[in-house]
């Protein structure tokens, strides 16, 4: 809490039965790291067993406050209850994204002034037009982040796994050679395209998934 340090990083909880679990918080204190050079040297300074043990967890991600509760229904069983929050997960997500487009689309001169000196005319135009193609991503990104949370939050670490090695690795590097003609405004393209992808990609996972979930709800009728 805000008040007392648990004195362990890594420990084994012990329950009023007598059951036991191995269990670790992670030493930034943080479940939603931002995965900086100063968050591994917060690990390493707190990890209060490192003298034991050299390993410990960083925990990062944007949408994973949905993890624990889809986590706990997928695993008794309220699949309908997973659908329900999975659907609530989207739709906010969802505004959020469109929201911050907007925002970044039709007021990009505005945004750029906040970072960049506006005596400079010529790097406020292209910073202008930067955020202005740039923002495009996130019409997609919203898709991509909610459902590698999901995979995750459902034991489904292989699926999350091809999801996070496209958006970091293999999509970028398609986009790369798509758009090569097109100079800078290349780059900026390459995460709007490369969310594209990770979009198409979710909604075929997504509905593999819905299948299976599907599947289970009618064994449990029967």
């Amino acid at each position: 809490n805000g008040v007392n340090q648990f004195p362990y990083s890594s420990f084994r909880w012990k329950g009023i039965d007598g059951s036991e679990v191995l269990a670790h918080m992670p030493p930034e204190g943080n479940y939603n790291s931002a995965a900086r050079a100063e968050s591994m040297i917060t690990t390493e300074e707190k990890f209060r067993e490192r003298e034991i043990d050299n390993r410990s967890m960083l925990l990062y991600g944007i949408g994973d406050s949905l993890s624990p509760a889809i986590g706990f229904n997928w695993g008794a069983t309220n699949y309908d209850r997973v659908k329900k929050i999975v659907r609530c997960g989207f739709i906010g997500t969802a505004v959020i994204g469109f929201v911050s487009t907007s925002m970044l689309f039709f007021f990009p001169g505005t945004i750029a002034s906040l970072f960049v000196d506006a005596e400079d005319i010529r790097l406020l135009e292209v910073s202008t037009h930067a955020i202005r193609l740039f923002c495009l991503a996130y019409i997609f990104r919203w898709v991509g982040v909610m459902t590698q949370s999901f995979l995750s939050a459902i034991e489904k670490p292989a699926l999350a796994t091809v999801m996070s090695v496209s958006i970091a690795l293999v999509f970028p590097v398609l986009m790369l050679g798509a758009l090569w003609n097109m100079g800078l405004d290349g780059i900026w393209l390459n995460f709007f395209g490369a969310n594209a992808l990770l979009a198409v990609l979710a909604v075929v996972m997504l509905t593999i998934v819905g299948k299976e979930i599907k599947k289970k709800q009618e064994k449990q009728k029967q």
